[in-house]
């Protein structure tokens, strides 16, 4: 049988070395650090708050779902030609949107930071499992927002 004094020091040392240790590459909290400031809209049952987001210099605007149904935000494709970054975040082009995926009661999508200038999107919410394009869910509400970036 071993002391409890024993197990107790192992312990201690396994914590003392595993909090000492440098973050890898491959760890999430040390791949998922940028140095761009993220600015965030909710999205609630009627409305999103809030509903005229600003931006300063290089920030990047995410949506936060508080709903409990699925939610894609979208923008006239254009605004793609407004990026000033090289990866469009958790968006893509699908036909004449610039369209987040979907994202689900409790998740986030984010897109990068844009160029100076207003820019209009809707944000879809939708009822049940499949809610994406060809399945079952329909769309339940619609909502509008802005972004403004300086």
């Amino acid at each position: 049988m071993r002391s409890p004094a024993l197990c107790l020091g192992a312990l201690t040392a396994a914590l003392v070395l595993a909090t000492a240790l440098p973050a890898r590459a491959e760890d999430p909290a040390a791949a998922d650090h940028t140095t761009r400031d993220h600015v965030f809209v909710t999205i609630l049952p009627l409305k999103l708050r809030p509903d005229v987001q600003r931006l300063g210099p290089g920030d990047a605007v995410g949506w936060i779902n508080y709903t409990n149904r699925i939610a894609r935000v979208y923008f006239a494709k254009d605004v793609a030609k407004s990026m000033t970054c090289t990866s469009k975040g958790t968006f893509r082009v699908n036909g004449d949107r610039l369209e987040s995926a979907d994202i689900q009661a409790q998740q986030f999508a984010s897109l990068c930071s844009l160029a100076p200038g207003e820019y209009g999107y809707h944000v879809e919410l939708r009822s049940g499992v499949g809610g994406g394009a060809g399945g079952g869910g329909g769309v339940t509400n619609i909502l509008e927002g802005k972004v403004v970036a300086e």
